[in-house]
């Protein structure tokens, strides 16, 4: 939401759908992203990436896994978020023309190997960390969407342990009941 201010309609591309990636899905709903692409190795992270929002899932070790992310807009998506280490390369060549790549953490073996070539359609690249955001403004926004049912803590609404007190009894649901 923070690094990409995407507009509705845009496209974007998830590689690896753990609990960052999937905070990407549901970022990109959220900012009205009308292509959201899944990508990870693991089934369940697909199914849980697909009830968030995602449009497409995609094992990430098809080995057209490129193409079929570009088929999926026609001409690839206007951004993708690596959130693996290992897919960054993919990831770039799923962008179309002036797309962004965002990387959290870092990458295999610490160091960028990348063709230029990749690069030169006006593509970049942007590492992030912790969602290049402010937290006293960020966490209200939040709290904000997820009060007005626009963002799901869980996909099947169930109850969330909370510690809220000593007891450790609390619960709070996690789509608000209306």
């Amino acid at each position: 939401m923070n690094t990409f201010r995407a507009r509705p309609g845009s496209s974007l591309a998830v590689f690896g759908t753990g609990s960052v990636g999937l905070s990407a899905v549901m970022a990109g709903v959220v900012a009205g992203c009308t292509t959201i692409v899944g990508v990870d190795i693991l089934p369940q992270r697909l199914e849980v990436a697909r009830q968030l929002g995602a449009t497409h899932v995609f094992d990430g070790r098809d080995p057209d896994l490129v193409e079929r992310i570009v088929a999926t807009t026609g001409r690839g998506v206007d951004f993708a978020f690596d959130t693996t280490g290992v897919a960054l390369e993919a990831a770039v060549r799923s962008l179309d023309e002036l797309g962004v790549v965002g990387l959290v953490g870092g990458v295999r073996g610490g160091r960028l190997d990348l063709p230029f070539e990749l690069l030169r359609r006006g593509r970049s690249l942007r590492t992030i960390i912790e969602g290049d955001s402010v937290p006293s403004l960020f966490i209200p926004a939040l709290i904000d969407l997820w009060m007005q049912g626009a963002l799901s803590l869980r996909p099947d609404g169930d109850l969330l342990p909370v510690r809220a007190d000593q007891r450790g009894s609390s619960r709070v649901r996690a789509r608000p009941s209306h």
